[in-house]
């Protein structure tokens, strides 16, 4: 049996990186299984804006605790809002009891804080223990971040763009 649980997380760090490259890889949400594919596993562009940015996505997410493992297929409207936000929302053409909102934050801080803070209701079985999801998620999910962003790849010169 499935029940609808509620989930709430955030994390943050403070990379070596200017914000624009923070909020540049953040925002490219079709690289997320880059650099990011213990969590994410596939992402689908559904829909640009005139610039290119991915607006509409179908992102699987990958969510594994005490030896089980469920991935979630969640269909995400993105908005990028610079220079400091992205935020991810989940969408749907059913009627569904099943929520998911992400929202980056890239701030100043010396070099640059990422922070991630997430809510969401999502059925999952009942035999996977939800204490400290969403904390674990948005975490991998920083952590993640801020090792690509400190990567020889993400090098001072190169932090123009992910």
């Amino acid at each position: 049996m499935r029940e609808t649980r509620e989930f709430h997380g955030q994390a943050a760090e403070v990379v070596p990186a200017p914000q624009a490259a923070c909020l540049g890889l953040i925002a490219a949400v079709d690289r997320y299984p880059e650099w990011c594919p213990d969590v994410i596993r596939e992402v689908e562009v559904l829909e640009r804006a005139p610039h290119g940015q991915p607006s509409r996505v179908r992102m699987t997410m990958r969510v594994a605790r005490a030896g089980h493992a469920r991935e979630f297929n969640l269909f995400l409207a993105v908005v990028v809002e610079p220079p400091a936000n992205v935020k991810l929302t989940r969408f749907t053409d059913h009627p569904t009891n099943q929520e998911f909102n992400a929202t980056w934050t890239v701030t100043p801080a010396g070099s640059t804080r990422v922070a991630l803070e997430l809510d969401a209701k999502l059925r999952v079985p009942w035999y996977i223990r939800a204490g400290g999801i969403g904390d674990a998620i948005a975490e991998a999910f920083v952590r993640a971040a801020c090792r690509t962003l400190g990567s020889p790849s993400h090098s001072p010169q190169e932090r123009g763009s992910p």
